[in-house]
């Protein structure tokens, strides 16, 4: 089977850590406190800091995944949006950060990116004929990217927007 996507490891680099259109993720954390963090806004299920633990969770299942040994794909989501206390945010957060540098890291392995699924499975949207790493990868930034979205509306509503490092507001 051809690969439906190929996509420069490069480019990889460039939508995990944003550039232009897309937001830095350290730049869009790095200013909000622990308060902010875990504040509940009306209408929305999620905190900033429970989208973030929840990222992290898969970019951890991801790196796994690409590096070691591929996991089933979870049967439910739930365990995936811990609650977060202010006291873990700078954890969270920090966590967070240092496995998506990881994961950049892995953007630069050839060999890696070039291994094929050799289990014979299918991950969420059935990628079994592509390479692991590729395929794990391109998916860390379109999730990240979707949640960073959200991250970015719950500070508007909270009237945090943009952050310090600035961004665009429009």
């Amino acid at each position: 089977m051809k690969n439906v996507i190929e996509l420069e490891p490069e480019f990889l680099v460039f939508l995990l850590e944003g550039s232009r259109a897309f937001v830095n993720p350290k730049e869009l954390l790095e200013d909000i406190s622990a308060e902010d963090a875990v504040r509940e806004v009306s209408g929305v299920n999620h905190t900033i800091a429970r989208i973030i633990a929840h990222l992290q969770y898969w970019q951890t299942w991801f790196y796994e995944g690409a590096t070691a040994t591929l996991l089933p794909y979870p049967e439910k989501n739930d365990h995936s949006f811990p609650q977060v206390n202010a006291e873990e945010w700078e954890e969270v957060r920090s966590d967070f950060l240092a496995t998506l540098d990881k994961i950049k890291g892995l953007c630069s392995d050839s060999a890696l990116l070039e291994r094929s699924f050799s289990q014979g499975t299918n991950i969420a949207g059935g990628h079994s004929e592509r390479s692991v790493a590729m395929t794990l990868l391109y998916t860390v930034a379109l999730h990240n990217a979707h949640h960073y979205g959200q991250i970015i509306t719950l500070r508007q509503m909270m009237g945090k927007w943009p952050p310090q490092a600035g961004s665009m507001t429009w």
